[in-house]
């Protein structure tokens, strides 16, 4: 008696909780699904027919990839489409410098002298922030056509050396947009004396600039970069030759870039990076002209002016290839923007008020 006594209790107890195992089982499967219902659709619909135990929606939170960079400047992009690069040589003589057009759109500007020890602008931009006008253009060298070639297929110029014609004549230039008598890729502006009034009007060869091949910024940039070696130098001077052609630089805290000063330079030009290279310049024998020959190869001294900030070391370029720079630490980075590169032959012309070279 007693025994059956204490089955029958025990098989009532292993019921009871039979039957509570199978309503916790139950009332948690009805709060999964309520759960899953507040998921957003584009989850909820995803999930299969069956709840799974557990969702793991990690992943969700992780931040967004990181956006493209310009080509010419290394800052962030809004578009991922590719860029057309434009290469424009532009005059620097002191009746040109008033009548700057478009050259604040600039992206970087290579300056170097030209007969005379007057500079002339290589200027590269991006359709991206093309300007309505160019200019003033003038002729070709070619020195300057050795380093278009570095970011661009496509080059604007009126007339040139009989070398860089020769060169261009040759197809080392895909577009070689080259004035001709009413050009309609050109404007002759009649107000200006000859041969200071000539301007490149970008919308007209944008269709035929074809599209950079190149993926990442044609060089390395950082935001934070600050090396230890660097110095302190808010203002410097470059003197091309004499003195109406020398050009003063003092930095902006505000706006975190160098103001460039020249006289009769109207256009206000402010750089992130002023990378002045140390090279060789010498005149050209038999050239009736006086043309100069410029090193664009090899290696030479480099003065990095960044964030108030002087960095001293080396560039170096082969031969097809572009510039790069560097210091006994590793390499030497830009900052994300604007960058104008002087060329100077000698530490001489680079005078520096706090600090001497």
């Amino acid at each position: 008696m007693k025994f059956r006594a204490f089955f029958r209790v025990f098989s009532f107890v292993f019921f009871l909780l039979l039957i509570a195992s199978g309503l916790f089982w139950w009332t948690a499967q009805e709060k999964e699904q309520e759960m899953t219902s507040l998921l957003p659709s584009f989850i909820s619909d995803a999930l299969p027919d069956t709840p799974p135990r557990f969702l793991d929606i990690r992943g969700l939170g992780d931040p967004p990839p990181p956006k493209e960079k310009k080509l010419l400047t290394g800052e962030e992009k809004i578009s991922s489409e590719q860029e057309r690069i434009l290469a424009v040589m532009i005059e620097e003589s002191p009746a040109a410098r008033p009548l700057y057009r478009g050259i604040e759109k600039a992206d970087i500007l290579f300056e170097v002298p030209a007969e005379g020890g007057i500079p002339r602008f290589l200027a590269l931009f991006s359709d991206l922030s093309f300007p309505q006008e160019i200019g003033p253009v003038r002729s070709s060298r070619s020195y300057f056509l050795d380093l278009a070639q570095i970011f661009s297929e496509s080059y604007a110029h009126a007339g040139g050396s009989p070398e860089a014609l020769g060169r261009l004549a040759a197809g080392e230039m895909d577009l070689n947009i080259d004035e001709k008598k009413n050009d309609p890729r050109f404007l002759r502006d009649e107000n200006i004396a000859r041969p200071h009034n000539l301007f490149l009007l970008p919308d007209m060869v944008e269709e035929d600039i074809s599209l950079s091949e190149q993926k990442t910024p044609f060089f390395s940039y950082r935001e934070d970069w600050n090396a230890p070696q660097g110095e302190s130098q808010e203002r410097f001077t470059i003197s091309f030759s004499t003195r109406q052609h020398d050009v003063s630089y003092r930095y902006d805290t505000k706006k975190g870039c160098y103001k460039r000063k020249h006289a009769l330079e109207k256009t206000d030009l402010c750089f992130e990076n002023v990378i002045v290279l140390k090279t060789s310049i010498w005149l050209l024998e038999d050239d009736e002209k006086h043309r100069l020959g410029v090193k664009t190869t090899g290696e030479g001294g480099v003065f990095l002016f960044r964030d108030g900030m002087l960095y001293r070391g080396k560039w170096n370029r082969k031969e097809g290839e572009n510039f790069s720079f560097s210091d006994e630490e590793g390499e030497i980075f830009l900052k994300p923007g604007k960058s104008i590169f002087p060329f100077i032959n000698s530490e001489k012309r680079l005078t520096l008020p706090v600090s001497s070279l």
